[in-house]
């Protein structure tokens, strides 16, 4: 609240007393009080709410950012819940060292630097998008969270799901040129999808006996699947009924608690529509479908033939059953861009279902889960993804349609319902040079991504370097180093990621490019792209001797933006120096390194197989320190990204055994889940390795 009186203490006159205005009832989670010396810069809102953004001193401009979005998304806020915002003022301040990345307190929010500064100069277009979504991410709590609480934090998804959800349509309206929906489904959605799909995943909704459970649930589930679940839920409602129904829930339930069921209730009474039955399925179930669909054509219809089982990347048989709304199209038999395609609706509530869809041309295919609307993969028969290929390759299915069909195979391929192979010939057949869009790669490249760290586990790791940059090659060809006329905000997310990938696989000619870049940036020369840094700094580590790795500590310890600080303390595990590496992972509990970023460092150094060990080695033996230097989260999150690429059961086993003896104050879940990820990669390997490795030895690439 507002500064009501400042007046001096009448005891000692070098102390004041300060009284504030008395806030709104509200939960004492979110009561903030900041002490320090700051910068910042205000505005208001077009009803007069002061707006403020807090940032260390020297950095006042870095702020405008979020400050401008703030300003703009308070009232739009307003107007979409039909609930106005409470409280005269609402300030934004960077905090310096911080194991969160932003917390809501009532109208005083609380961010990491890279959180909500955004330095105009220097800032890639990542870090824009980052700062929008979480700015927009905190503020949808100020309604959902801070107006109506969550009754217990069983509840916690109508906190983090709706802010999650929420915060994308608050970027959609100021940048609609970012197509944040689509990235939504790159991004939060396939995310949530392979948390989901392990055994030691959780409901949405999910029982908390203790506070030290709580922190164990901040995860992909209440978040990602959370506002997965919630855009299903917006499309089957619609636009009007559901602002209609969270309007009137917001109004009900103001400044009191609400459960999910109080929710549902009211976007029933909105719309007529039965939300409770379907949408309990999904959030008080464990994990999602897989629909196998076929097809058979039969007197100028098409029978489509559904099966819907839980699926599982442990594949341990676990059933359920849910009630999936479905948006199905039914394509021409010609793959033609700009044609209009029929669009089905259909309810599938049981184990198999034979739908009929009438006046269908044998091959027509049918696409099942249309813009990847409803939170379930889909396994197509043979015949039906024979279709389906010639329309992904013109591009005249939607780009997340064309996105889901590889990302469901690769999905497939880990749990055993397919090959890797398969999804190499589609990569390579109908994406390589015909896929456009660059959100579509994104999801590629995260794939690529993942795989190359377990081929690195195999003998043919170097083939499988030259299938991935002869896969993306033609991509930087089309993005180039630097912006082109005509590109915009997808185009710096793509480069930034392409080159990252190409320098991590080793491509020469990148490499070198990247190299001379670096000394460009070194040298002064400001120009160079800030999307592109990233990879110049790794490039520079891995191959640019101890020269290169002392030229990226100094510039770390000298620079003050703390985006490009990240980047530069990730790049400095990537040496090939045995000994630099252990240098930087030592460097982790020292004064250089802010304890929020030691993550940081242990992703940098545990990058390879070698420094995955070493990493793991260097944890175990200074485990007393990380325990007592990081707060657990942190400390969670860190094993999860050395433990993440393990792929053997024997290494499963050893990190089991340590836990046992070296408890987590919080973050068991997470180590479940980490162990569950090493043993379904170590099985893959076994199950998929072989022919993986025999389809790359038979592949001739151009790179």
């Amino acid at each position: 609240m507002p500064v009501k009186s400042e007046e001096p203490l009448a005891t000692n006159k070098a102390w004041k007393v300060v009284q504030y205005d008395t806030t709104p009832i509200m939960s004492t989670y979110l009561v903030a009080l900041v002490v320090g010396e700051f910068d910042y810069l205000e505005d208001k809102t077009e009803d007069g709410i002061l707006v403020r953004c807090y940032t260390p001193l020297g950095k006042q401009d870095q702020g405008r950012f979020a400050l401008d979005f703030a300003v703009k998304t308070l009232p739009y806020y307003r107007d979409f819940f039909s609930v106005a915002y409470p409280l005269p003022k609402c300030d934004l301040v960077a905090v310096q060292n911080f194991a969160m990345g932003a917390m809501e307190n009532w109208g005083c929010i609380t961010f990491r630097e890279t959180a909500v500064l955004v330095d105009e100069q220097n800032s890639s277009a990542a870090s824009r998008q980052r700062v929008a979504l979480v700015v927009g991410h905190e503020l949808a709590h100020m309604w959902f969270g801070n107006i109506v609480t969550m009754e217990w934090w069983t509840e916690l998804w109508l906190n983090e799901g709706f802010a999650s959800f929420v915060e994308h349509i608050s970027v959609e309206k100021q940048f609609p040129e970012w197509k944040i929906w689509n990235q939504f489904v790159d991004d939060f959605f396939s995310s949530a999808m392979r948390l989901d799909a392990l055994k030691s995943s959780h409901p949405i909704e999910v029982p908390v006996g203790h506070p030290d459970e709580v922190e164990e649930i901040f995860d992909a589930i209440s978040y990602e699947k959370g506002a997965s679940v919630i855009r299903m839920l917006f499309d089957f409602l619609g636009e009007e009924g559901f602002k209609a129904g969270l309007s009137k829930y917001l109004k009900d339930f103001e400044y009191r608690n609400a459960t999910t069921l109080d929710l549902w209730r009211h976007f029933e009474a909105a719309t007529g529509k039965p939300v409770s039955s379907i949408m309990s399925d999904w959030t008080r179930k464990k994990g999602y479908p897989l629909v196998d669909a076929d097809i058979e054509y039969k007197d100028g219809n098409a029978i489509l033939h559904l099966r819907q089982k839980k699926f599982s990347l442990s594949n341990e048989g676990e059933s359920d059953l849910w009630s999936i709304p479905m948006t199905m199209l039914v394509l021409p038999v010609k793959a033609e861009p700009g044609v209009k395609n029929q669009t089905v609706q259909h309810m599938m509530n049981k184990p198999a279902d034979n739908f009929t869809i009438k006046n269908v041309q044998p091959n027509q295919p049918i696409l099942v889960n249309s813009n990847l609307i409803g939170f379930y993969r889909v396994k197509y028969s043979d015949q039906l993804l024979q279709l389906l290929i010639p329309h992904i390759a013109t591009g005249s299915l939607a780009s997340l349609d064309r996105m889901g069909i590889q990302g469901d195979l690769m999905a497939l391929a880990l749990s055993g319902d397919g090959s890797i192979t398969t999804l190499f010939e589609l990569w390579r057949s109908a994406y390589k040079v015909h896929e456009q869009d660059p959100i579509v790669w994104q999801n590629i490249l995260t794939h690529v991504g993942r795989l190359s760290a377990l081929f690195a586990y195999t003998d043919v790791f170097e083939q499988y370097q030259k299938f991935a940059q002869d896969l993306l090659l033609p991509v930087l060809k089309s993005i180039g180093w630097s912006t082109k006329e005509g590109q915009g905000h997808l185009e710096a997310l793509l480069r930034e990621s392409v080159l990252d990938r190409l320098v991590k696989s080793g491509h020469l000619e990148t490499v070198a490019e990247a190299q001379k870049l670096f000394e460009k940036y070194h040298g002064g020369d400001k120009d160079i792209p800030s999307e592109i840094r990233r990879a110049i700094f790794i490039a520079t580590a891995a191959h640019g001797g101890r020269e290169g790795y002392e030229k990226l500590l100094a510039m770390y310890k000298k620079c003050e933006l703390q985006e490009e600080k990240v980047k530069l303390l990730i790049s400095l595990g990537w040496t090939a120096e045995p000994d630099l590496v252990q240098k930087t992972l030592d460097m982790a509990l020292t004064k250089d390194v802010r304890s929020q970023d030691v993550f940081y460092v242990l992703a940098g150094c545990s990058h390879s197989v070698e420094g995955r060990e070493r990493t793991w080695e260097w944890m175990k033996l200074n485990w007393a320190p990380l325990k007592e230097h990081l707060h657990p989260s942190l400390l969670s999150r860190g094993l999860q990204s050395v433990f993440g690429n393990f792929v053997s059961e024997e290494k499963a086993a050893e990190i089991e055994e340590f836990l046992k003896s070296h408890k987590l104050e919080q973050g068991e879940r997470a180590m479940e889940q980490a162990l569950e990820t090493i043993r379904i990669q170590a099985r893959w390997l076994k199950r998929d390795g072989a022919g993986a490795q025999k389809w790359l030895q038979t592949q001739t690439f151009s790179a």
